[in-house]
This record gives C-alpha cells, structure tokens and sequence, in this order.
C-alpha cells in the first residue's frame, strides 16, 4: 500500500476530510446569517471542490478571471459571478458566455457601464463599492456611486443585480479584534450606500459582500444578500495569523524532503522552494507585518496539522 512516505518530493497533500469539514461549516455560517453563499474559487480552482460547494447549497460561483469562467462554465456551472472590474476588451467573449450561463459582471466606472450597454446584450451587471479596502470600486459617499446606480437600474438593456464590495482590507488586520472591525466596516459601508439609493427611489436588488477573514468573524449580516468568501475551504498560514482558522484546519499542505541540514546550523534545506510552496508571498509569510509573521512560522504551522 502507498503512503505519503512512498511519494516524490514536494508533493501536494490535500485533507479531504478537513476540506469538507471547512467547506460545511462554511455553508452554516452563510445559512445562519440568511445569506446566499457563492463562493470565490480563485484559491483553489478546482472543479470539483466547486461541486462539494454547490452540493452544500452555493448558489453560483465567483471568480477573478475570464478563463475561469470559462472554464466553470463547461463544467456545469451555470451562474457565475466575475468578480472584477469589467474589461471592454473582453466584451465580445462576455457576450459568448452570457449566452450560454447566468455571468453576472462587475464595474465601477461610466465607461465600462457604457461599453456593455452598447452590446446591446442583457448582462447581469453589479456596481462595486469600495468598503475600505481602498483597490477598486466606487466611493459609496460619491455621487458617481448614485449616478451609476442609477444609470444601471434604469437601463433598458442591462439587468442590474446591486450592490457588491469585498472587504480586502480585513487581510491587513493584526488582530482578531481588527478583523472584526473591517467586516463590519464592510457591512455598515454597503448597506448604508443601499439604503441611501432605495431612499432615493433607486432599487437595489441584492447586496454582496465576501472575504474569508470577515465571514469567520463578523458578528451579523443585516442588510446583506449574499456573501463570497473564497481561502476557506483550504485556509493557509495569513488566515492562521489572521485568526481566522487554526492549522489543523488548513486543508493543503507540502511534503517536502529535508536535503541538507548541517550539525550546529540554526536552518535546513528542503526540495520546496517558494514556487512549491507558494508565489504569493502572503500564504508563504501571512502578508502581514514582520513583528507578526515571526510568531508562527509556516513550517510550524504545518507541523501542527
């Protein structure tokens, strides 16, 4: 029989069991706070982790490139969201799909709106809000955030979905303490930004919101229709140092061989390098201040699964 011990070096280790785990307690939350679940797959971009989310209730996927929407798509998986800014370059693939799926678009500026009015197509589009993290989306203080709001829900082609925002900045936090207050932040941004365009005679169909950090701890999700986080189902080492999970409950880890380690030297060396490991220098290191990355480091957290 075939062991671990018995594979070649770095080798991928995947916990089922700690997946599903992951994956069930997830859809929980979702299912307590009354919210939708479409989960994002940029983390693991697996298909059939996808179908282990969907069997447990997800309502659609949600990603951050066109050729994983695709590629979702001839899988089976027919209402995803593409969860970035609208590029007009990809219009004409956008359409091919469109007609093949529910995709629903994201955009935060006239230009994109206009680019996919134009196509004459019916999108499902959503206006993105920048809740605090600061990267892309509408100011939700801005008239801009009203005027395309407007624009969208008023137009005679496109079908506007709402509201979305991802609370990104929670990844910046160095306290669980800290976490909780960006989920928060994130909520009380994108509802407060509803309420004043449904004041206004404005409808907004639905409000989504979505980052592993803040869905493990945010308190409630009045006012929110649908959430998105993503890492969950296989958590790493930031989401250690976050709080978020603990490391026996990080799904995926590396096997690696110890190839050199010399008496009296504080370090060794394995056959995992940094691209065995990871190209984001986040998962490798938490993404996060030095004073904190230093209190567990990844090999550590590995050991303890």
């Amino acid at each position: 029989m075939t062991t671990i011990h018995d594979l070649p070096t770095p080798a991928l280790l995947l916990d089922l069991e700690v997946l599903d785990a992951n994956l069930e307690r997830m859809a929980a939350r979702a299912a307590a706070f009354g919210t939708a679940l479409r989960p994002h797959v940029k983390s693991h971009k697996c298909i059939e982790i996808g179908k282990r989310q969907r069997s447990l209730g997800a309502v659609g996927v949600s990603v951050s490139t066109f050729p994983e929407a695709r590629i979702f798509a001839t899988h089976g998986f027919g209402d995803i969201t593409w969860a970035y800014p609208f590029v007009p370059k990809r219009l004409a693939d956008a359409r091919e799909l469109a007609e093949r799926i529910t995709l629903r678009l994201v955009v935060d500026s006239h230009e994109a709106a206009t680019a996919l009015e134009r196509s004459g197509h019916g999108f499902h589009v959503w206006l993105k809000v920048d809740s605090g993290y600061h990267r892309a989306g509408v100011n939700p203080t801005s008239q801009l955030a009203v005027d395309l709001a407007t624009s969208l829900s008023e137009s005679p082609t496109l079908r506007f979905d709402g509201l979305l925002t991802h609370g990104g900045h929670a990844y910046n936090a160095s306290s669980p303490s800290e976490v909780r207050a960006a989920a928060r932040e994130e909520r009380e941004t994108i509802v407060a930004l509803a309420d004043r365009l449904r004041s206004r005679g404005v409808p907004v169909p639905a409000v989504s919101v979505g980052s592993t950090p803040g869905m493990a701890v945010v308190e409630h999700l009045d006012g929110v229709d649908e959430t998105r986080p993503g890492n969950y189902a296989l958590h790493d080492h930031t989401q250690v140092l976050l709080g978020t999970c603990t490391p026996r409950q990080c799904a995926v880890s590396v096997l690696a061989t110890v190839v050199s380690s010399q008496p009296g030297a504080a370090h060794c060396v394995t056959d995992a390098g940094s691209l065995a490991l990871s190209v984001s220098i986040g998962i490798l290191f938490g993404a996060l201040p030095a004073r904190r990355a230093s209190r567990l480091d990844p090999v550590q957290a590995l050991a303890g699964r």
